[in-house]
């Protein structure tokens, strides 16, 4: 499993991301303008 403690996503397009767990994103510092995998965009 991948780590994203403290990880920046600021405007990162994770449509394609394969395995990737709400548990992960949580652990994002920032996901402002990330393209979702399921293509909704965070605010």
């Amino acid at each position: 499993m991948t780590d994203l403690t403290g990880a920046d996503l600021s405007g990162a397009d994770l449509r394609n991301v394969k395995d990737l767990t709400i548990g992960q994103l949580d652990q994002a510092h920032s996901l402002e303008g990330a393209t979702m995998p399921d293509g909704s965009k965070h605010p």
